[in-house]
């Protein structure tokens, strides 16, 4: 919408939404923008827009006019819905008041998240948090909108008379309603979001987060292993230099060669993107697909679309224990980063991080046992016991194994997974890597019932060392205090079926010496073992 002036009649500015308001007076000065209610200034949002910049702006409270002290001349475009604040959970408060109240509620005030206050009392009334006052007043039945910038479960009123006073405080849970959507930050507001660490980028501009020097290393510090998931990152690409999206561990690289228009995994096949436009803006996702990973460049102008497949293959076992040659593609552990390979710059506006499943109805969370995509040769990976449960379950299923690690790692990433996705059920086979004890078994069960999901607290299988026997006494422990179930997956692979000595025809032979054998990840007979576990102790999952 172009204009020099505008009010609700003309264009709805509606609380919450976001705007893009560009300066194109043409005359080289500098533009004012504030929002206004009923001839009085609410909000300022930017003294000094240059000529032909842009800003982005959200009213935070009712308005009924944008203002700029002079003529000038500018664009307002509203951005798409999926950028709307949004509120999906509310409480309500009364109280009997008296002038100058300061009042304690069963609820925080989060720093950093947007909460909506609606007066539905019979009293004009003002709003502040400690160190922040967020309006002058609210008349009844009328609303504010406003990101709290500290912590806080106590606010300030200041009232003329006693009389009732009531709250509805509206904010977004994402413990409340399930969505695919894990995060995603803006960096074209000028400012880092929240969970970006190690940064040291050149810039924060309109077109984001600017990246030139092979220094800057950006990570998103959320911790993910869901095998089936996605990042895409809004870019703006300069006219040369290679790109890195990585994961921090570097056991996925996805490098970006902007100067010829190409890209490739780690020192994979290199794929050219036709077509390509220095200085363009084009969309990278990077999908993981269990074994798979799946590189898209769509070019924003045009919609063109460059797709490749990238498909790790395991040996199953090691050394005379290996099948075939591997192909180290990788599983993008731990957490999402991105920089420069050589010299260059880029933007990088937006990301998002997505689960591929949606409604999802089981998570499996693990170690390498639950992730035998890494060491699985493509042609059986189907014959994996995940991969099964998967095929042959009604449920719609993800999984979120990372080998190598503990109950640790598992209670430090399941907060970025769980309480989003919100499955009926989530499995838990964990303890090979040691680490399990009572309490933090029963910590990550107590977490699981408190996002409303049931636990399934699986058996580890058996291995060569016997540790199974130790670690199964304590999760049969846990099982049994909690009234919980799991599959005995130390039963199917057991030699005499008792849980005891590792039968080693269900095992990769993973031969790292003449005297060095491990056997404790299941094989093709392994996997239909336990997956027959399944159906025996806990066959509801399969309806």
């Amino acid at each position: 919408y172009v204009c020099t002036s505008i009010s609700n009649t003309d264009f709805p500015i509606n609380l919450g939404e976001k705007y893009i308001l560009k300066n194109i007076a043409g005359n080289g000065n500098k533009m004012n923008v504030f929002l206004r209610y009923k001839g009085q200034v609410v909000q300022t949002i930017a003294l000094g827009i240059d000529d032909g910049d842009s800003i982005e702006l959200t009213p935070l409270f009712e308005c009924d006019e944008i203002y700029t002290p002079v003529s000038d001349r500018y664009i307002i475009t509203r951005l798409t819905s999926e950028d709307k604040l949004y509120f999906n959970k509310e409480v309500t408060y009364n109280f009997d008041i008296n002038a100058g109240s300061t009042f304690t509620i069963p609820f925080n005030f989060d720093k950093n998240n947007y909460y909506k206050v609606s007066n539905i009392g019979n009293n004009f009334f003002n709003f502040s948090l400690p160190n922040q006052l967020v309006t002058t007043g609210i008349n009844i039945g009328e609303s504010v909108i406003f990101k709290a910038s500290e912590s806080s479960n106590t606010f300030s009123s200041y009232f003329a008379e006693t009389s009732q006073m009531g709250l509805k405080i509206e904010f977004e849970d994402v413990k409340c309603v399930p969505t695919n959507i894990l995060y995603k930050a803006d960096f074209s507001l000028g400012v880092l979001p929240p969970l970006i660490i190690n940064a040291t980028p050149s810039a924060v501009e309109s077109n984001g987060i600017h990246i030139n020097d092979i220094s800057n290393d950006i990570i998103i510090n959320k911790y993910y292993s869901l095998a089936d998931r996605t990042i895409n990152y809004l870019v703006k690409f300069g006219n040369e230099g290679i790109a890195e999206f990585r994961s921090n561990t570097k056991d996925t690289i996805l490098y970006f060669d902007f100067t010829k228009g190409s890209f490739k995994i780690n020192s994979l096949e290199e794929i050219s993107v036709p077509n390509f436009i220095k200085g363009g803006w084009y969309e990278i996702s990077i999908t993981r697909h269990y074994q798979d990973t799946i590189i898209k460049v769509v070019n924003i102008q045009y919609g063109a679309i460059t797709s490749h497949t990238y498909t790790n293959n395991g040996t199953g076992g090691v050394g005379k224990g290996a099948i075939g040659e591997a192909i180290n593609v990788g599983m993008q552990h731990d957490l999402y980063s991105f920089g420069l390979a050589e010299a260059g710059e880029y933007w990088v506006k937006k990301i998002y991080v997505s689960a591929n499943v949606v409604n999802t109805n089981l998570i499996i969370y693990g170690d390498s046992i639950t992730e035998p995509d890494n060491y699985y040769p493509t042609t059986i990976f189907s014959s994996s016991w995940t991969q099964l449960l998967i095929d042959n379950s009604k449920l719609n299923i993800i999984c979120s194994g990372r080998g190598g690690t503990t109950i640790n790692e598992v209670l430090s990433r399941i907060p970025n997974e769980l309480p989003f996705l919100r499955p009926k059920y989530t499995m838990v086979t964990i303890g090979t890597n040691g680490s399990n004890t009572y309490e933090n078994l029963t910590m990550l069960i107590n977490y699981i019932l408190s996002v409303g999901s049931i636990p399934i607290l699986n058996n580890i299988p058996c291995n060569e060392s016997d540790t199974q026997i130790g670690v199964n006494t304590v999760i049969q422990s846990v099982r049994d205090a909690i009234g919980i179930d799991g599959a005995k997956f130390d039963i199917a692979t057991s030699l005499n079926m008792d849980g005891l000595k590792v039968d080693s025809s269900k095992m990769w032979w993973e031969n790292y010496s003449d005297t060095y054998n491990v056997y404790h990840h299941p094989n093709s007979r392994g996997a239909a073992a336990m997956f027959a576990q399944l159906m025996i102790d806990v066959p509801y999952i399969f309806n």
